[in-house]
This record gives C-alpha cells, structure tokens and sequence, in this order.
C-alpha cells in the first residue's frame, strides 16, 4: 500500500502539531538538496518535496482530514491493485494542477509511476508537467521513455517523446518519434508541421508546449 504522509515524515498518525513540526525540522536539515550534488541532488530535490507536501497536508487541520479519509478509502483496495492507487494519486496530482499547485502535483505523479510502474498513463502524465522546467528534460525524457517502453504504440506518447527531444536538441531522436506517431496515429498536420520546423533546422522552445 502506498506511503502516508505519516509515512514519509516518521510520524505515527496520532502525532501533534508540535512533533510534526519538529520531525519536519529534523528532515529538513538532514536531506535538504543544497547538502547534496549530482544525481543524489536531483534525487535529494524529489525527496525534499515529498517531505514538504507531506509537512503542509499534516499542518493544515482540513488537509489532515482528507488524507485521513483518503487514507481510511484506501485501506479497502487489495494490496495487489496497485493501478487503482496509482490512479487515486493522479487524480490528485490533476487537482493539484487546477488549483496551480504544480509543485505538489508533481510529487502525485512520481507516487503513481511508483506506486504502479506499469501505468504507462502516470508515466506520460509526469513528463508531460516536467517538460515546463528545462531543468527537468532529462527526467522528463526519462519518464516518456517508460511510457512508449510500456505502449509503444500510442500516438500521443511518441508526440511528447518528440516535443521533449527537440526541445533538447536531438533531432534525430524527435523525427523517429513523431514518424512513429503518423505510422499508428495517422495523418495530423500538427506533427507534420513539427516535422517540417526540424527539417529547417528549428527546435527548442518551438515544442516546449503542444
């Protein structure tokens, strides 16, 4: 089952005010990112926003409440279904993003694609809000690669596999791509007017966004 925000701050469930606050504290200072470098950075900067998310729901009264209740629905899904709680955290991560909270959306997605690697869906949904931050290409290409690895033949995958290769300038690699998205999607000038911008030499913030 997945990670409580208990869970990740070490907190029993009945914990107070004053010890969530302390243990967060404590966190704080042992995983902070800026403590950190190369790929155990990046990794310290997932970790960080997972004990944040976890700190704000835990200190807010009416945010406890309903990861309580979200806790307590849970607790009825069979250990194996593992898709059905990646799907409870994307539709978390989804009203995070309406409420223009990309941050913790953001943290919902990765507990998806960790709660059920399989989703090939949680998969393209996290690369998807990656590709905002250039800094966060490579992760963002990670993620994508998953899911064609997962449904090769899904047109929009490869169109975002695509987007996020010219947006880091491998042209090569972003031709494959959106070809592969015309071979099992069809014809569809917007591809195809991606395709001509590569062949003129374009990229980058062209396809930052579809």
């Amino acid at each position: 089952m997945s990670s409580s925000h208990y869970a990740i701050l070490g907190v029993p469930p009945n914990a107070t005010a004053r010890q969530i606050r302390q243990r967060f504290l404590a966190l704080a200072r042992e995983r902070h990112p800026d403590r950190f470098t190369g790929p155990e950075k990046e990794s310290a900067e997932i970790e960080f926003q997972l004990v944040t998310e976890a700190f704000n729901t835990l200190s807010d009264v009416e945010r406890r409440r309903q990861h309580d209740l979200m806790l307590s629905q849970m607790a009825n899904v069979p250990e194996s279904d593992q898709r059905q709680v990646s799907r409870v955290y994307v539709q978390r991560a989804r009203e995070e993003l309406k409420n223009g909270n990309q941050a913790q959306a953001l943290v919902n997605f990765e507990r998806a694609t960790k709660e059920d690697p399989t989703d090939a869906d949680a998969w393209y949904e996290l690369a998807k809000n990656l590709q905002e931050d250039r800094r966060s290409l490579p992760r963002a290409r990670l993620a994508i690669a998953k899911a064609c690895e997962l449904e090769p033949m899904r047109p929009k995958y490869r169109v975002l596999a695509g987007d996020l290769f010219a947006a880091s300038g491998q042209v090569a690699e972003a031709v494959e791509s959106y070809q592969k998205a015309l071979d099992w999607g069809g014809a569809d000038p917007k591809i195809e007017e991606r395709l001509k911008s590569l062949s003129k030499g374009e990229r980058g913030g062209l396809f930052s966004r579809k």
